[in-house]
């Protein structure tokens, strides 16, 4: 797995639920987020190549070729294989080496790692043969771990794949909990843009529809402590100079809960991804009762709709919120499906 800032959680969630010795992480990526001490995790993380001297650097290449003959090994010896998010190309390339090991591997899908050849398909040389080599792998993968059947449908089309589908919610942060928050601050209106600096929160396009409508008495609050900070830097220009005073970027990492009482002040949240993408962040402010905006030809968009959860199509952008009985309708839907005990039955499921 990629270091990312869920991984810990849903590290800690497998240890305090299942048996610790039949698991094993493999955790590679930068230091950014802390991975758990413990006895079943292999700590692979390291800072930024660019802040180290040539010693170091040679030290950092010399530990990562040590973790992939681990890998390696561990990949052998292992009973099931789970691939959180396939974006690394020396994994790619290890299975393509040694295909045997994909009727026991698992590809938990992220988003990104299925959709970037969609939405781009490959022009180049380059590009070409390494999604002809990523192909190979993802299509002889046994199974898809995805809670988006559209997700997996698509991924089965994409590769002309006979994998099997494995339901899963996958990760703590996905889970909807109960919170007492307090109560909204102000009478504005109060709409959270995208979830993060990443150029596929289409910041640009949401902006442009927000200062079209016709009343303008809200507040935006835009989350921007992720992703490239160059693109965070010019959203913050445009939201400045669009909205003024009446914009608030969002630009350091903060606890959970701190992020929590800005959510409970929020009265609309606008996605326009393009893909599955801040689900997470989704699912919370749904549980919370806002309104949420995202694009109406995307696989979440249909997944909460078969769930009896209302959600809107962005291209039709208003300020009207929910009413009670379809906050208490989502509330329900939301709770019943992203709990923890639904998390730890099909995650029992895979294993």
């Amino acid at each position: 797995m990629r270091n990312e800032k869920f991984i810990a959680p849903y590290i800690e969630f497998i240890n305090e639920n299942f048996e610790t010795k039949e698991h094993l992480f493999m955790v590679y990526g930068n230091d950014t987020f802390n991975v758990p001490l413990a006895n079943n995790v292999v700590d692979n993380t390291m800072i930024s190549t660019k802040k180290i001297n040539v010693f170091a650097k040679i030290k950092k290449i010399i530990a990562l070729y040590y973790f992939y003959f681990q890998l390696f090994i561990r990949m052998k010896e292992a009973k099931k294989i789970i691939i959180h998010g396939l974006f690394d190309r020396r994994l790619v390339r290890l299975l393509a080496l040694f295909p045997m090991y994909l009727s026991k591997s698992y590809w938990v899908i992220w988003g990104k790692d299925l959709y970037k050849d969609i939405l781009n398909p490959p022009k180049t040389l380059k590009q070409k043969w390494r999604f002809y080599i990523e192909s190979k792998v993802k299509k002889n993968i046994a199974y898809y771990v995805t809670y988006l059947k559209g997700d997996y449908d698509l991924a089965k089309k994409q590769y002309s794949s006979k994998s099997k589908y494995c339901e899963c919610i996958m990760y703590i942060s996905n889970i909807y909990s109960e919170y007492d928050l307090p109560e909204k601050k102000t009478g504005k209106i109060t709409i959270l843009v995208g979830n993060s600096s990443e150029l596929s929160n289409n910041h640009n396009d949401i902006f442009d529809k927000l200062i079209k409508l016709p009343e303008q008495n809200f507040n935006i609050i835009c989350p921007l402590s992720y992703g490239p900070k160059q693109h965070a830097d010019k959203i913050i220009l445009l939201g400045k100079l669009t909205f003024g005073e009446r914009f608030t970027p969002l630009t350091d990492f903060m606890p959970f809960n701190e992020y929590l009482k800005i959510l409970a002040d929020v009265d609309i949240a606008i996605f326009a991804h393009k893909r599955q993408q801040a689900m997470g962040n989704i699912i919370t402010l749904l549980g919370l009762g806002k309104t949420v905006y995202m694009r109406n030809d995307i696989t979440p968009f249909s997944f909460f709709k078969t769930l009896g959860i209302d959600v809107f199509n962005v291209n039709a952008l208003e300020l009207e919120l929910l009413d009670e009985v379809t906050i208490s309708n989502n509330k329900k839907n939301i709770k019943q499906y992203f709990s923890k005990v639904n998390l730890v039955k099909q995650s029992q499921n895979i294993f």
